[in-house]
């Protein structure tokens, strides 16, 4: 036996965790370009480590590891599913042209990015209600 259900877990909980760290430091920096096939396997390689080492011994020391690495990197995995954005990078400039688009307003109104024709604008985005 190369290496233990204990070793296995806590491996598999470090690839989790060193993994959603380049992620965020990347997307900090700007620097990622297409989805992040690397971070997506090294997450089903976590995933995959963490139940291998839970069916081969089932005992506190190896689940408690085993578990936040597999809940890390499923997490992981489905934000990447569920996300909106684009994939690649936005860069919007002053000048550019507005891409079309319709929102809610507060009142339950209809916005149109149409009606802001021919004027300059400052939009500014954020989430949450209140």
């Amino acid at each position: 036996m190369l290496v233990s259900p204990q070793l296995l877990a806590v491996i598999a909980l470090g690839i989790a965790v060193a993994t959603w760290a380049v992620y965020l430091v990347a997307i900090a920096k700007n620097t990622l370009s297409g989805l992040p096939w690397t971070s997506m396997a090294l997450m089903l390689a976590a995933l995959g480590g963490g139940a291998l080492a839970i069916a081969w011994q089932p005992t506190a020391p190896v689940i408690v590891p085993a578990a936040v690495g597999i809940t890390m990197s499923g997490l992981f995995l489905w934000l990447l599913s569920v996300r909106k954005t684009p994939v690649g990078e936005i860069n919007v400039s002053v000048g550019d042209t507005l891409l079309p688009f319709a929102a809610q307003r507060g009142d339950g109104s209809q916005f149109q990015s149409d009606s802001l024709a021919g004027q300059r604008v400052l939009l500014k985005f954020f989430r949450g209600s209140w």
